[in-house]
C-alpha cells in the first residue's frame, strides 16, 4: 500500500514539475527483431540502418523509428514506425510539438492538466490503472489547451476550464477553483439585490410619491 502510495506521489510531483520542452529523456526502443516477425530473405542482409527521433514524457514516448534494410542483391527496404498516444481529450498525438503534414496541422503535447491528475489519482494509488495510462489521461494536446481567466493558470485542458457567466452578465473562462470562488460571489450579490430590491424601488418613486397611498 504504501509503495502504491509513493508511486503516485512520485508521479504526481513528476507531472507538476514536467513540460514538453523538459521532456527530452531518450527512448530506446526494442530492436525491430523482437517488435514484429521477421522479412523474407532477412538472413540474406547486407546493410541494416535504424535511425530513432522520439522524445519521452515519462514512461510513454512519441516519435518514430525508421529501419532501412538493404539485401545481397541490393534490394531495399524502409519500414517507418510511428509512435504515438490517444490523450486524456481523445485526441491521437504523434509527436511533442505540433507538425504539418499535407498541409494538415497535426496537435503536440502541450501539458498535463491539474484537475485530471486529482481524477486520476485514486485509480493510480488503487492499481486499477498503469502509470503510463495515469500519463496519457492527463496529458492534453495543443488544441484542448485553456487558460482561467481568474487566475491565470494554464495547466488545465478544455474540459475543465469553463464558461462562467457571472452575476453582471460578463462571462469568463475558469478552472473549478475560481469557478467556486466566482460562484460565492455570484450568490452572494443575487442575495443582496434581492435584499436591497424594496429600498432601491422607493428610491426611484418620483418626489412626493407615497408608494401609491391615498392620503385620508
Amino acid at each position: 500500500m504504501f509503495g502504491k502510495i509513493k508511486k503516485m506521489l512520485g508521479f504526481l510531483k513528476d507531472l507538476s514539475n514536467r513540460s514538453s520542452f523538459r521532456a527530452d529523456r531518450p527512448y530506446m526502443p526494442r530492436p525491430p527483431e523482437q517488435q514484429q516477425d521477421r522479412l523474407p530473405g532477412e538472413e540474406n542482409i547486407f546493410y541494416k540502418e535504424t535511425t530513432i527521433d522520439t522524445e519521452n514524457v515519462g514512461p510513454i514516448s512519441f516519435g518514430s523509428a525508421t529501419e532501412l534494410i538493404v539485401d545481397n542483391n541490393g534490394n531495399t527496404t524502409q519500414i517507418r514506425q510511428r509512435q504515438g498516444h490517444i490523450l486524456g481529450r481523445g485526441r491521437l498525438v504523434t509527436s511533442l510539438n505540433p507538425t504539418t503534414e499535407n498541409g494538415m496541422v497535426l496537435p503536440g503535447v502541450e501539458g498535463a492538466c491539474y484537475v485530471c491528475k486529482k481524477e486520476i489519482a485514486p485509480l493510480l494509488e488503487t492499481g486499477k490503472i498503469s502509470i503510463e495510462e495515469a500519463y496519457r489521461y492527463v496529458l492534453f494536446d495543443t488544441g484542448s489547451a485553456a487558460q482561467c481567466e481568474g487566475c491565470g493558470r494554464r495547466d488545465c485542458c478544455i474540459h475543465h476550464c469553463r464558461p462562467f457567466q457571472k452575476a453582471d452578465g460578463t462571462q469568463l473562462s475558469l478552472c473549478p477553483d475560481c469557478t467556486k470562488v466566482a460562484q460565492r460571489e455570484k450568490w452572494t450579490a443575487i442575495s443582496l439585490s434581492i435584499l436591497l430590491s424594496p429600498f432601491i424601488d422607493e428610491k426611484r418613486l418620483p418626489p412626493g410619491s407615497n408608494g401609491g397611498q391615498n392620503d385620508c
